[in-house]
């Protein structure tokens, strides 16, 4: 007879089966669709999706403005909102769009966490040389 119970058994099981094939974690919603889809569909699909409400407008001008990287606690406070959580998706929704890059971490003088620095993405190769870009 085994020493481990029957929960002890399939608890092991399932670790064995999670460490020996790691899901990949995609944001790609092709990678999700259950069904085909034509690519002038999925063309259209993302011409829709990159339209930005009224809150990522306002940002992305804001950040046009701007030349230099900014957390989002700075672009809340430089824009006049109350809540980190009024900001924070939107510049999520730019960085996916590409509108937006993300260029380095900093540690929030409010919180003393590390957060991420953004940058409009017509700033952030400004400085290269021509040869450092290829």
């Amino acid at each position: 007879m085994s020493s481990l119970s029957n929960k002890q058994k399939r608890k092991s099981r399932l670790r064995r089966k999670s460490s020996e094939s790691p899901r990949k974690q995609s944001n790609d919603y092709r990678t999700k669709m259950k069904t085909q889809m034509h690519n002038n569909s999925l063309v259209c699909y993302d011409q829709e999706k990159a339209k930005l409400g009224a809150r990522s407008k306002k940002i992305l001008e804001w950040m046009e403005g701007w030349e230099h990287p900014a957390s989002d606690r700075t672009i809340k406070s430089r824009m006049g909102y109350e809540e980190v959580n009024n900001v924070q998706p939107r510049i999520t929704e730019l960085i996916k769009a590409g509108l937006v890059k993300e260029v380095g971490k900093i540690k929030c003088s409010t919180t003393g966490k590390t957060v991420r620095l953004v940058q409009h993405a017509k700033y952030v190769n400004q400085g290269l040389k021509q040869e450092e870009l290829f």
